[in-house]
Order: C-alpha cells, then sequence, then structure tokens
C-alpha cells in the first residue's frame, strides 16, 4: 500500500509538469513570456528548438533522482517532505555560481553590485544613467515589481 502511495505521488509528479508548460505557455504578461522561455531552455536538453517526450521523461527523471534520496527507486513520504526544501537549496547554489565570480564560495559586496550594475547598464537603454518606467519594465527576467513598474 505504501509503495502504491509512493508510485502514484511520483506518477502524478511527472504528469504535473506539462500541465505547468502549458499553463505558462497560456501566460499573456512579460513574466509568463519569460518563464516560458526559462522552461523550454531548461527542457530542450539538445538545444534544437523542441522538447520532445524523452527530454521530458529525462527532465523528470532527474527531478525524481534528486528526491529519492536512498535511491531505491521510490520516493517515501519524508523524502518527498524534503523536496522543496532540497529545490530551494539548488536554486540558491545556482544563484550564487553567478554571483560569485572568482568561485570562493562567498558573494562579496563588489561581486554582487557587479552583477546589479551590469543588469542596470543592460537596462539603460538612451544610456542617460537613469531608468525610466519603461526601462525598469522592460528589463530582463522575472521581478516582484516589475509589471507594476511598467504599467504605471
Amino acid at each position: 500500500m505504501k509503495k502504491s502511495v509512493v508510485i502514484a505521488g511520483a506518477v502524478l509528479a511527472v504528469m504535473a509538469l506539462p500541465v505547468a508548460v502549458v499553463g505558462a505557455m497560456a501566460m499573456s504578461d512579460d513574466r509568463g513570456d519569460y518563464r516560458v522561455k526559462k522552461m523550454f531552455e531548461r527542457h530542450d536538453l539538445n538545444k534544437d528548438g523542441k522538447v520532445t517526450r524523452a527530454e521530458m521523461a529525462e527532465k523528470q527523471s532527474n527531478f525524481f533522482n534528486m528526491m529519492d534520496d536512498d535511491k531505491d527507486g521510490v520516493i517515501t513520504k519524508e523524502e518527498a517532505a524534503k523536496g522543496p526544501q532540497k529545490f530551494r537549496e539548488k536554486m540558491v547554489a545556482k544563484k550564487m555560481m553567478k554571483f560569485d565570480t572568482d568561485s570562493d564560495g562567498f558573494v562579496s559586496e563588489a561581486e554582487f553590485t557587479d552583477r546589479i550594475l551590469k543588469r542596470f547598464k543592460g537596462a539603460d537603454k538612451d544610456q542617460d544613467g537613469k531608468l525610466s518606467a519603461e526601462e525598469l519594465g522592460d528589463m530582463k527576467g522575472p521581478g516582484k515589481h516589475r509589471k507594476r513598474w511598467k504599467n504605471g
């Protein structure tokens, strides 16, 4: 019984991804477009501009393997409960790598400000040293306040 519940949970998780992809595609705002693009890039493993069933399955297999701590081929409730924290840790590590340019395991003030300044300069289309609401709204990447700024 326990094994069937675990398997059913894993199957539901695998089935949820296409729903998430379709849902993201249905979003019409800029953040939705950005999310669709990023999701597509993550799943198009061979970078041919198409996501195949095999690529989708491989991505899900990687997720399953991340969740299966003891590598016994099943995800227990305990392992599933740790999933969100493991995912957050993985995302923080990924972001850390973008900021930690000298790979010392820390983000210095200089590394942090350099990255932010590069984003600022990239958004400052007229190179006047100031961001207009339009320039701020056009910045790449998701952001909590992006839509608010763009729409005034």
